[in-house]
């Protein structure tokens, strides 16, 4: 006999004893929650990519304000998109997820707020003050990293945002 250990999408990893083929249908019975886990992403694609196109936006002009004369390189633009997409999916999980204890617009700017300012600032101004640049420097990324937050997620809360079943 052996041990095998496989994935399974359904179910997570599984350990079995190696036995005879059998066919398995594709369809999961009892999804658990880790298959749940990030299905608010699926449910809110559009949204969430029209916020990052927005966030990219904001962040090449802040480029090309800062850095007169140069231009983004691709790879530093497809890192760049695939940054502002994680960042506005987790924003997005946070306006999902968030208390409703006020207005819907107060929620989203502050939400975009509460993040920038316990998350976005401590790690911007630490590293950049570490690496030896100037206060002014740490300041406007930080107000850049800030515009970004609120574009998004005025973007997400406009279009509006699906709670996933069970949320």
């Amino acid at each position: 006999m052996c041990l095998v250990i496989s994935w399974n999408s359904c179910h997570g990893w599984a350990r079995a004893e190696k036995k005879p083929r059998q066919t398995k249908s594709r369809t999961c019975k009892s999804p658990d929650k880790r298959s749940r886990l990030l299905e608010y992403i699926n449910l809110n694609l559009v949204p969430i990519s029209l916020a990052a196109v927005v966030g990219l936006i904001v962040g090449l002009l802040h480029f090309l304000v800062s850095r007169p004369g140069e231009r983004p390189g691709l790879d530093f633009v497809l890192l760049t998109g695939i940054a502002e997409f994680w960042l506005a999916a987790i924003l997005a999980g946070a306006l999902i997820l968030g208390p409703q204890m006020a207005q819907p617009w107060v929620i989203a700017i502050a939400t975009a707020v509460i993040i920038w300012i316990g998350f976005i600032v401590p790690v911007l101004l630490v590293t950049m003050r570490f690496r030896g640049l100037p206060g002014h420097m740490a300041a406007a990324d930080c107000i850049h990293w800030l515009v970004v937050m609120l574009a998004q997620a005025a973007v997400m809360h406009g279009i509006g945002l699906v709670k996933p079943p069970g949320a």
